[in-house]
């Protein structure tokens, strides 16, 4: 070594505790890289310990590891709950007894991180139609924040929204009673209980269906629409009306809806009926013209009250 050089040293770093380095070990063989903090399996951060994917009696002491509260390591270790099976591209649990997923952690599908997609929510299109995709490979703190993300996004954003909100609740939250499954899913992504349920009616209501891709038309409508036993042909209807009329709105698909006895609407008990307002869809029997008529009161019944300056008009029927 000559005179005034350096000596060579070896470059050191913090040596990994046990648990990040069985940590990492679960992330080579899947493609995940869990939160040590927060169970993998449920979302909750109190009680959280590591899980010996192979048990440690089975010699799994340097394995692989997965982060979970107290209830869900209880139900892997219980006899005849849950079975955790690790695959090439993820992982998923299995209810012993009826053999059905209940669980799904997915590798990240892309090159890039999730990080880096969550950094790139502003290809909006790209995001609604990958979304199928990517949802099962979320954690839950990148769920939420590309929820956040999506919020500000016009023109189909809540399509990808509603695939994360029904990913989290079809897969992410096993053996959790359903109003506890939709309070864990308002408290993570910071949304109501309602908004919850209107994503999935809507996917439930469409499920196998183009129409959610192709409908130029926001969230509102399919909310509207699936409350009927015909949502696609509903849907096309308001699509319709909507490029007749640019202000038709959701509350005007709902009155038509009503109209039609397509859904029926019972008042919440204790509160008497009282007649409501809607509009008249129709065409003018003189220059042909489509348009919305003043507001009308409805009867009991439902029909429109005759009044003597709309007698002319021809309603069309939805």
């Amino acid at each position: 070594m000559s005179e005034g050089t350096a000596p060579e040293t070896e470059t050191t770093r913090e040596p990994l505790h046990p648990a990040q380095d069985q940590l990492r070990v679960t992330e080579e063989l899947t493609g995940i890289a869990l939160e040590e903090h927060l169970c993998g399996v449920c979302t909750r951060v109190r009680g959280v310990g590591l899980h010996h994917i192979v048990f440690r009696s089975r010699g799994g002491h340097e394995g692989p590891v997965i982060p979970l509260c107290l209830a869900c390591h209880s139900n892997l270790h219980a006899e005849g709950i849950w079975e955790l099976d690790l695959l090439e591209d993820g992982m998923r649990i299995v209810e012993k007894e009826t053999g059905e997923i209940v669980w799904r952690l997915m590798r990240w599908p892309f090159e890039g991180g999730p990080g880096e997609f969550v950094g790139l929510l502003d290809r909006v299109m790209e995001v609604e139609r990958l979304m199928p995709q990517i949802a099962p490979a979320l954690l839950p703190w990148q769920a939420a924040e590309a929820y956040q993300a999506l919020k500000g996004v016009q023109d189909g954003g809540w399509r990808a929204q509603m695939h994360l909100v029904r990913e989290l609740h079809d897969w992410r939250l096993p053996g959790r009673p359903p109003g506890e499954r939709i309070e864990a899913i308002c408290s993570l992504l910071g949304i109501r209980r309602s908004q919850v349920y209107s994503y999935l009616n809507v996917a439930k209501a469409f499920e196998g269906s183009s129409a959610l891709d192709e409908t130029p038309l926001g969230m509102s409508y399919l909310v509207e629409a699936a409350k009927t036993e015909e949502p696609e042909a509903w849907l096309r209807l308001a699509e319709e009306r909507k490029s007749q009329h640019p202000s038709f709105s959701r509350d005007d698909l709902r009155q038509e809806i009503v109209l039609a006895g397509a859904v029926k609407e019972t008042p919440k008990p204790g509160r008497e009926e009282t007649p409501a307002k809607v509009h008249v869809w129709g065409r003018c029997p003189d220059c042909g013209s489509i348009g919305w008529k003043e507001k009308l009161p409805v009867g009991s019944e439902g029909e429109p009250v005759q009044v003597k300056e709309y007698r002319a008009m021809t309603v069309i029927e939805p």
